[in-house]
């Protein structure tokens, strides 16, 4: 704001030219978009960093030194807090719910991911996950891509259940496995799964992570 201030005042039109390189990204993305979160925004950052550092060179010393201690003290708080607790960073809430809360979090992925790992190399095996893209089932296909005994499948949302592909690996005798969100459970099929872990997010959804057994068990 402040160097959109001196622009005016030095008469700069490069600055009104940047200007319209941050305006015109933001209005075409909030004509189109149900919702925008902030990080949608980060393309237009380098036409804000030019404009900013514009309007520190035209700023005096006794404005410009106690601007760059307040503005560096806020931002390594930020920094410190992403680095050791992340939960706490002043993230803005829609983006909190992305990466720490909400079923984009990637919480337990790893953890699965190990768990998988260590089966028997001969063995196939049928991972089946909640949703068809993001997340689930996309974060466990980017280390399984190249796997040869596991598969990665998105079943849809909401329903989750098992379906006949899974009944299908089961009778072939491949190990099949369910995650999905706690708040999709339903009544069906509880009697054929069994719980191996639960990893539960910040303030949000825990994550399931099951063995599905065959009808006659």
């Amino acid at each position: 704001i402040i160097s959109w201030g001196l622009s005016i005042k030095y008469k700069q039109k490069r600055i009104f030219i940047l200007s319209l390189w941050i305006a015109i990204p933001v209005v075409v993305q909030a004509s189109i978009g149900k919702i925008i979160y902030p990080r949608y925004l980060l393309p237009i950052i380098p036409f804000i960093i030019i404009i900013l550092s514009w309007g520190i060179t035209k700023m005096k010393k006794p404005i410009l030194i106690p601007l760059i201690i307040l503005t560096a003290l806020f931002w390594l708080r930020f920094d410190y807090l992403l680095l050791t607790d992340p939960i706490k960073a002043p993230l803005n809430q829609w983006e909190k719910n992305q990466y720490f809360n909400n079923w984009s979090a990637g919480y337990g992925l790893s953890e699965i991911t190990k768990y998988l790992k260590q089966l028997p190399k001969d063995k196939k095996i049928l991972v089946a996950t909640e949703g068809s893209f993001g997340t689930l089932p996309n974060g466990l296909e980017i280390f399984f891509d190249q796997s040869k005994n596991i598969h990665i499948q998105g079943i849809g949302f909401p329903k989750i259940k098992i379906n006949q592909d899974m009944e299908n690996s089961l009778a072939e005798d491949k190990l099949v496995f369910l995650v999905f969100n706690k708040d999709r459970i339903g009544d069906y099929n509880k009697n054929r799964l069994e719980l191996i872990e639960q990893y539960p997010r910040p303030q949000g959804e825990t994550l399931l992570f099951f063995k599905v057994l065959p009808k006659n068990n």
